[in-house]
């Protein structure tokens, strides 16, 4: 390649950047042969001395097999055809084919591979001067994993039973970290043991020296530091005051100012002494002080008053942050002493089986040649030239290596480390290729950082830069598009692990130019939620794949209309990947997940591996569980909640086995039970004797499993998990594995959240199939039409208790005054942190975007105030104008493919199936009237055949549900069984404090307040400190909205009612169930069991009142009239039909909170509310096993001002615009 001819000869060390798609393994490949052959050369290099390092296996075998293929044309090919095939060979004199002969027989011995390949030879060639056994073996990522946790484990547990510091030290850390976390939800001491002494894994520094080497968590430093942030709070808050008193003076004071100097005047008095009393470190004991003033201390001033304010809080805050960082520095000495054991047992276990772990390759490599002069001079003298590939994804460790290896004469620091006693690297020895735009691996150590600044030395050593330009991927507007983009989305910054995008790395394009119009889409997701843009993004895909749509693929043999295989779908994470497939699914679009992760946690592969748990272990509780929700009976929620009921202390299978706790069990529940029951007693009488495929297979054979699994959405793919799990569990049986062990082998790889892709359902190389894949698994790869969601999509915030960086040190997250706090130097760690994770964001989004080669449709919703991709494309826009299109909702004009004839008539006219129920001929006009008919009948069959089938099931649910699914089935499935939010959240609004979340903050209060008579200001204050108390930010806007609410009606009658009532008269938030079954005469359907929580019961004069609250200002009552009936409903049968039952609404947001209670209900009101309810749980029933869910007219959505009139009904929509 033109690019690289200066670098053929190599007669310098070189620096390549190689942008996206520019040809970087062909140019690879024409060095080495270049290499090999001698081909400008003084001589060839022999294929020994050939090392290239990639970043992958599957990269290596790539980068071997593109050698040997040209190495083998050139050993067979006529002199005068070298000009045509290696036309950059020729230009620097090819040699003889007999040559080319010679190192195809020689090349095998070329080190082409990934790091820890090149590491594990040269450690098994200098064993012993490394300390290792030459047959050492090397642990995978999940041994090591599980190796690495087991061992922090059994430390942490030995500490806690263990004397001395040591006990001592563990329990502080319990109290503050706990001790393990649940599975993947949370972190214990435990964990954060595993995962540090991970992290520090291939540096190889223990977390005792990194603790020593971090100012901030000396004990005198942080105590310092705290003294030092009081008497800056101090000052801050005199400043203050005198500002407010001096005001005073000049002009009457606003009530914020008011309230501000009588809470500083009040901390005086009460809370400074407490304050100055409080040892570093334990300002928590005086948080009730601090928290008063911090109230007092509003951000709402303007002028010198609100600077001087601010500062106060910011003084503040910095104080409690120092106080946090004292306690840090203590308990990070002692996580440090537990840490050291955790990692003294581990190395133990590694060498008492002869293993190492892959960053101990890079470690003890690294640490081999830093140490052992003749090891390092032996290796260097069998390295010709070293290829780094994929260079901008190294860490630091591998960097410190690689200068080892490349060094001119004999440092005492490896080259290009910027270290006293470094050496430059040498001539002609080195060639790195990369892009730093493409560091994404963060995540695994990589240190893009640390990469640039390796090069930059590199380069004033004498190292030639090379710059590939040319991108021979995608369409010239696909290249200018992503430079524009880019230009915008990877500004000029200065840290120095941001990637500014600069000249350099705007790219030409190499392919002709088509007359295709824009080859960048961004569709406009306007609905909220996943489900809608995946709904929109698989619409976009249909149409793409659509028959006669337009030719959008471009190669050497011309247009031609995209294939499924030309699409891949690039996710960030695969969080949400089932989402995408179940929209695929329902346009029946095929499709496979790449590399995907979720086998372990597939529904079968988990009901299945509980099945053998509760077999070999009769008390395992949750497997019992999870066998009777399984496909393998199935037990309704109600029966559950009996079989509960019935053990006395939660499920059990003994008691599930009682003859007589079938009996209050509805008929399909009790047959469901016996079925599981009489499988169980099968298994558990083999699982000695038979392992677990044997088991599996049984099963299998006499069960239902297999097909009713297949009848699912995911059928054909559930049922390909079973065969793999089949095939593991063989496999497992081959080894000597029993059912036990096989069991806790596949529920510690679901924990640890193991890579294992679902089994494949299509070939991966079927050209009619989608796939989805990670961006990280993209790397590397290209596809014609590259399709990115969730461009809107918020970084995830972490869990984690303790946080490392390798120049600012070790944090640790600690109980502080008012709530956990990561202290002055974690605040630092984690703002640096985030700063990072962004850096990287956007050069993740340049990975997913430069993955094209013919069209790239972008999707999500308008950008948030946080920075996410989608703000990226929207401020690059106009410098993109003409090279992408905008379109809502993916609309783009064409016709969508055509579905059974008739079927939008039946879903916009749900009469038509009621007409067909009711055998009324319909009057329907129009050609496609016979269509919809047939279509109607069909669904009306369908519906009526499964009502027949399953009259004696149950439906449980809340009253909400049920209460939406009475007034339209669509609805309740939108909101229920869909997720779908009704009012989606602008771009401008506010991601926190929602209505659901304001009203239910309510609620809590109505709860936990005190009903007693007291004056306003203490009412408030006590509602405030409960707030804290949940975790709540009382000072926050919604907050005092629900303060303001919730204090306004305990001043009222009704409030002063429920406080003389008595503890037996008056039960807040209470929980009941409901159960309605259906009676002689009734129409055929399920029974109902009715969830719900009555807000507040008051017995009292005679009669129970049920009152039920609404954050809200007044509305019509007939809008909850079917709540306020099941709660009546609920109420007599609580209170024993001995009183009669009122009920009413309290708007807590209405001028006095009124409350006007309804009159009880008579005996034909009682009736007509249970019909209601069994009518509601039909109308779920039947959309459940049909998919039918006939939607209400458009006046009645009026009516109940349901969010989704748009959705369900465009057309009114249009016509009243």
């Amino acid at each position: 390649m033109s690019d690289l001819r200066p670098l053929f000869a190599l007669s310098e060390s070189a620096v390549v950047q190689a942008g996206a798609g520019t040809g970087k393994t062909h140019s690879l490949v024409t060095l080495c042969l270049h290499l090999l052959g001698g081909a400008g050369r003084a001589e060839p290099l022999p294929a020994a001395r050939l090392w290239a390092v990639t970043f992958t296996e599957k990269a290596a075998a790539e980068l071997k097999g593109r050698i040997r293929e040209r190495v083998d044309a050139l050993a067979e090919c006529a002199p005068e055809e070298v000009a045509r095939i290696e036309p950059e060979l020729a230009a620097s004199g090819a040699p003889p084919a007999a040559l080319w002969r010679r190192v195809r027989r020689d090349l095998g011995a070329a080190q082409i591979g990934t790091i820890h390949g090149l590491c594990g030879q040269i450690l098994r060639r200098h064993a012993a001067a490394a300390g290792l056994d030459p047959e050492f073996t090397v642990l995978d990522e999940v041994e090591a994993r599980q190796l690495r946790a087991d061992a922090c484990l059994a430390a942490a547990l030995e500490a806690l039973e263990g004397t001395g510091p040591l006990r001592d030290a563990s329990r502080r850390l319990c109290a503050e970290l706990g001790f393990r976390g649940a599975g993947r939800f949370g972190r214990g001491l435990a964990d954060e043991l595993s995962l540090l002494l991970a992290a520090l894994g291939e540096s190889g520094r223990e977390v005792s020296e990194v603790v020593e080497s971090t100012p901030a968590l000396h004990a005198g430093n942080a105590v310092a530091a705290e003294g030092e942030a009081r008497r800056a709070f101090a000052a801050a808050l005199d400043d203050l005051e005198s500002e407010l008193r001096a005001a005073r003076m000049r002009r009457a004071p606003s009530p914020t100012a008011i309230k501000a100097l009588s809470g500083i005047e009040d901390y005086r008095a009460r809370g400074a002494a407490a304050i100055a009393a409080a040892p570093p470190g334990e300002l928590a004991q005086a948080w009730s002080q601090l928290r008063v003033l911090r109230g007092a201390l509003p951000r709402s001033l303007s002028g010198r008053a609100g600077e001087l304010m601010r500062a106060a809080r910011e003084a503040l805050e910095m104080l409690l942050e120092a106080d946090a960082q004292v306690r840090s520095a203590r308990l990070s000495r002692e996580l440090a002493l537990i840490a050291t054991e955790a990692q003294r047992r581990y190395r133990s276990e590694k060498s008492r089986a002869s293993a190492v772990d892959f960053d101990d390759l890079t470690r003890l490599t690294r640490d081999l040649l830093a140490r052992d002069l003749s090891v390092r001079r032996l290796e260097k003298a069998r390295l010709g030239v070293l290829l780094v590939d994929e260079f901008q994804d190294t860490s630091r460790p591998q960097l410190e290596l690689f200068g080892w290896l490349v060094e001119d004469g004999e440092g005492t620091a490896p080259a290009a480390s910027g270290l006293p006693g470094a050496r430059p690297v040498a001539r002609g020895k080195l060639v790195v290729v990369g892009d730093r735009k493409q560091s994404i691996y963060e995540f695994r150590g990589a240190d893009v950082a640390g990469a640039q600044a390796f090069a930059s030395r590199a380069l004033q050593d004498g190292a030639q830069r090379f710059v590939l330009r040319t991108s021979r991927r995608s369409l010239p507007p696909l290249v200018e598009f992503a430079n524009r983009l880019f230009r915008t989305a990877l500004a000029a910054a200065d840290r120095p692990f941001d990637t500014p995008f600069g000249d350099e790395d705007a790219l030409a394009a190499h392919r002709a130019g088509r007359d295709a119009g824009p080859c960048a889409e961004l569709l406009d997701v306007l609905g909220a939620g996943v489900e809608a843009e995946a709904e929109v993004v698989s619409r976009r895909i249909a149409l793409l794949l659509a028959p006669g749509a337009r030719e959008r693929v471009y190669g050497e043999d011309g247009p031609r209309r995209v294939r499924g295989g030309d699409v891949a779908v690039l996710l960030r994470r695969f969080t949400n990947v089932d989402v995408f497939r179940r929209a695929l699914l329902k346009r029946r679009i095929p499709h496979l997940v790449f590399k995907g992760r979720g086998f372990y946690q597939a529904r079968e592969v988990m009901d299945l591996t509980q099945l053998l748990a509760l077999a070999v272990d009769p008390d395992d509780d949750l497997a019992l569980l999870s066998v009777l929700r399984s496909p393998l009976g199935p037990v309704s929620d109600e029966g559950l909640v009996l079989l509960a009921h019935h053990g006395g202390r939660g499920l059990r299978l003994r008691a599930a086995r009682d003859p007589a706790a079938r009996e209050s069990l509805a008929r399909d529940d009790a047959e469901a039970l016996d079925r599981i029951l009489a499988l169980v007693s099968r298994v558990q009488r083999e699982c000695d004797r038979l392992g677990p495929a044997a088991l599996l297979e049984a099963v299998l054979a006499e069960s239902d499993f297999l097909a009713a699994i297949a009848g699912g959405l995911y059928g054909e793919q559930a049922a390909a998990n079973v065969d793999k799990l089949v095939g593991f569990a063989r496999e497992h049986e081959l080894h000597g594995g029993n059912a036990r062990s096989f069991v806790a082998q596949v529920r510690r790889l679901a924990d640890d959240d193991a890579g294992e892709a679902d089994a494949g359902v299509v070939e991966e190389s079927d050209p009619h199939a989608v796939r989805l894949l990670t961006v990280h698994a993209a790397k590397g790869l290209e596809f014609p039409v590259v399709v990115v969601p969730e461009c809107a999509a918020q970084p995830r915030g972490g869990a984690e208790g303790v946080l490392l960086d390798p120049d600012l040190g070790l944090a640790l997250k600690v109980r502080g005054a008012g709530w956990k706090r990561w202290g002055t130097n974690g605040l630092r760690i984690r703002d640096l942190r985030r700063e990072r994770e962004m850096a990287q964001a956007r050069r993740l989004f340049y990975v997913a975007a430069t993955r094209a080669r013919d069209l790239l449709v972008l999707s999500g919703r308008a950008a948030p105030r946080v920075e996410t991709w989608r703000q990226w494309v929207d401020r690059a826009a106009p410098a993109c104008a003409g090279l992408f299109r905008v379109l809502p909702d993916g609309a783009t004009g064409e016709a969508e493919p055509a579905i059974a004839a008739g079927t939008a008539l039946v879903e916009s006219d749900p009469e038509l199936s009621n007409a067909v129920a009711r055998a009324a001929p319909p009057a329907l006009p129009g050609p496609a009237a016979a269509g919809a008919v047939e279509r109607a009948r069909e669904l009306v069959a369908r519906v009526q055949r499964h009502d027949g089938e399953q009259r004696h099931g149950t439906v449980l649910a809340p009253v909400t549900q049920l209460a939406d699914a009475s007034a339209c089935a669509r609805r309740y499935q939108l909101l229920h069984e869909l997720g779908l939010e009704e009012r989606p959240r602008g771009a401008g609004a506010s991601v926190e404090g929602g209505a659901a979340e304001r009203g239910t903050l309510a609620h809590r209060l109505l709860e936990l307040a005190p009903l007693e008579t007291v004056d306003g200001r203490s009412r408030r204050q006590e509602l405030r400190r409960i707030l804290e108390l949940e975790g709540e930010d009382p000072d926050s806007p919604q907050s005092a909205e629900v303060i303001d609410a919730v204090a306004a009606f305990l001043e009222s009658g009704l409030a002063r009612r429920m406080a003389q009532a008595g503890p037996r008269q008056l039960h807040r938030e209470l929980p009941f169930v409901l159960r309605v079954e259906p009676r002689e005469g009734d129409p055929p359907g399920p029974g109902v069991v009715v969830r719900g929580q009555l807000d507040a019961l008051l017995l009292d004069s005679n009669e129970a009142t049920v009152i039920d609250y609404k954050l809200s200002r007044a509305a019509p009552p007939e809008r909850y009239q079917f709540q306020l009936d099941a709660y009546a409903l609920a109420a007599r049968e609580l209170t024993g039909s001995t009183v009669p039952v009122r009920s009413g609404l309290v708007f807590l947001r209405s001028p006095g909170a009124a409350f006007a209670p309804r009159e009880p209900p008579g005996a034909a009101e009682l009736e007509s509310i249970r019909r209601r309810l069994l009518e509601a749980a039909r109308a779920v029933a039947s959309g459940r096993r049909t998919s039918v869910w006939p939607k209400t007219e458009p006046a009645r959505c009026r009516e109940l001002e349901c969010g989704f009139l748009r959705r369900c009904h465009p057309e009114e929509v249009v016509a009243g615009t």
